[in-house]
């Protein structure tokens, strides 16, 4: 998928933007606190319907505005055109739309663009706890399995619905505390199996890559 044009007003500190891209490579060139990082925020944000440094809506809303707006256009790998327009109001739930038809579900929406953002945070997928390497993993397996992203979301309302149970600490939600366990554990059975199915991929293209590299060494290319 191409991004082509990118629009935004009111993302965060930019007023507004109206951005033509080359479908090769593209470099932003810019001083510091211009908005340099998030034009690559916004791109992000219009893959993954949220912004890639937090999951609240009212920080990409521009200081003292009321609502902020973003539209690509697209193309895929057969000329197909897509159009993604979201917009946010502050207090109010945000609204993702493809070719201005709006999404039921923003989960419908994951996978459409795929998109690997690299950033100096990646540092923490080596040095960093299991956590991390586990948010990298469901970001990628999302994006191509629909069944592990209903499972995921499923286990995250789940262990939201737990935890609130908890902290009530009454009696009579102690049998939905039972239930919300059962949930949890059959949706966490079954991700760990996606999960090593993407380490064995890693691991080959890693592989591949180090004998391509060491051949390129060897023959002085």
């Amino acid at each position: 998928m191409i991004l082509h044009r990118l629009s935004l007003i009111n993302y965060k500190n930019i007023a507004a933007a109206d951005l033509e891209f080359s479908p090769k490579i593209n470099c932003l060139i810019g001083k510091n606190g211009e908005g340099k990082t998030n034009v690559l925020d916004a791109i992000y944000y219009m893959s993954f319907c949220h912004s890639a440094t937090s999951m609240l809506d009212a920080l990409t809303v521009r200081h003292d505005e009321e609502y902020m707006v973003a539209v690509g256009n697209y193309s895929d790998e057969d000329g197909k055109k897509y159009e993604i327009s979201c917009g946010v109001k502050q207090h109010k739930s945000k609204k993702f739309a493809l070719n201005k038809k709006a999404y039921k579900r923003l989960a419908d929406h994951i996978g459409l663009i795929p998109l690997v953002m690299v950033s100096p945070n990646d540092g923490e997928l080596v040095t960093g706890g299991g956590e991390a390497r586990r948010k990298f993993m469901d970001i990628v397996i999302s994006q191509y399995d629909r069944l592990y992203l209903d499972s995921l979301i499923k286990y995250n309302r789940a262990l939201k619905q737990r935890n609130a149970i908890l902290r009530a600490d009454a009696l009579f939600l102690r049998r939905s505390l039972r239930l919300c366990s059962k949930s949890i554990i059959r949706l966490f059975l079954t991700m760990p199996r996606s999960r090593v199915s993407l380490m064995f991929r890693i691991v080959r293209e890693v592989r591949y890559l180090k004998s391509y590299v060491a051949d390129a060494q060897r023959t002085g290319l």
